[in-house]
């Protein structure tokens, strides 16, 4: 996954490509009001080059790349502040510090995922999910722990959802998963092989799908509906995932909520019933005024 910014600053364009990179860069909003013929006017070049630089990109004209690029602009302008996703802290900063950044952090990370949210594609997601009799989660590594709590709200409810710990559980589910599944695929890059041709015959066969992923496009984006989440860590630079772990969390709470309140009466009664009688066979009791019901 590249933000089309580090696209436009590929060393490996060719010198003609560089400029027009150059001047995308130098432009950005006030390429809103430009055509083709503009910027082509502006570095003496053949509209063509400006067509088949676009496409070289990744995107099937001018427009289209120029759409992207405003859209990533204002995500940027908008969403990326005062701390360092990739390293907000510092080797001198004392513990106080460190907890004042990591509050910062939660709270851009939080409202930067959430400026990504679009309400049909979040509808979209929902309306899959509560349709859903079967739902299972492709969430390898780092993504597993905010998938789990995302089963067990929803096993609350009455909602199984299934985890996949491996590539192969996920592969040979989907062999034989009915056509009331719904498949959620959380990946940072959106570039994992096996995941994607899972996803390729969920789409043949018609079933239900959507991803979480980074903004900006890869290959999981590109094949399904997905939610973003805040991208602003490196792969290998960043000193941990918190920002995607945060953002995956919230968003899986955001859609616990929405299913919770497609039929909240009925859920919330479930919840308690479950629960108390969960809690009593357990025994808790509680002298906290402020946690006790």
């Amino acid at each position: 996954m590249m933000l089309l910014i580090e696209k436009l600053k590929d060393q490996s364009l060719t010198e003609q490509e560089k400029r027009i990179a150059l001047y995308m860069i130098k432009q950005e909003e006030r390429l809103k009001d430009m055509s083709v013929r503009d910027i082509a006017h502006e570095l003496y070049v053949a509209p063509s080059s400006i067509m088949r630089f676009s496409q070289k990109l990744g995107y099937s004209g001018f427009i289209a790349f120029k759409e992207a690029y405003l859209h990533e602009i204002s995500y940027r302008q908008a969403h990326f502040h005062d701390i360092d996703a990739n390293k907000p802290i510092e080797p001198t900063d004392r513990n106080m510090t460190i907890a004042a950044k990591m509050s910062a952090l939660y709270k851009e990370t939080i409202d930067d995922t959430f400026g990504l949210l679009q309400h049909d594609t979040l509808q979209t997601c929902i309306n899959k999910l509560v349709k859903a009799q079967h739902i299972y989660i492709c969430a390898l590594g780092i993504q597993m722990q905010p998938a789990l709590n995302f089963k067990d709200k929803m096993l609350r409810i009455g909602k199984e959802v299934t985890v996949f710990s491996t590539k192969e559980e996920l592969y040979y589910t989907a062999m034989c998963a009915p056509q009331d599944s719904c498949f959620v695929f959380i990946s940072y890059t959106g570039e994992s092989k096996r995941p994607l041709q899972v996803l390729d015959d969920l789409i043949e066969k018609e079933i239900p799908n959507f991803g979480i992923t980074t903004f900006g496009g890869n290959s999981l984006s590109q094949k399904t509906t997905c939610l973003n989440v805040s991208t602003r860590e490196k792969l290998t630079s960043s000193l941990g995932s918190f920002g995607f772990n945060l953002s995956v969390m919230y968003l899986l709470d955001v859609l616990y909520g929405a299913i919770f309140n497609s039929d909240y009466d009925k859920n919330y009664a479930y919840k308690c019933q479950k629960t108390k009688a969960f809690e009593k066979g357990e025994g808790r009791k509680t002298n906290n005024k402020l946690i006790r019901d």
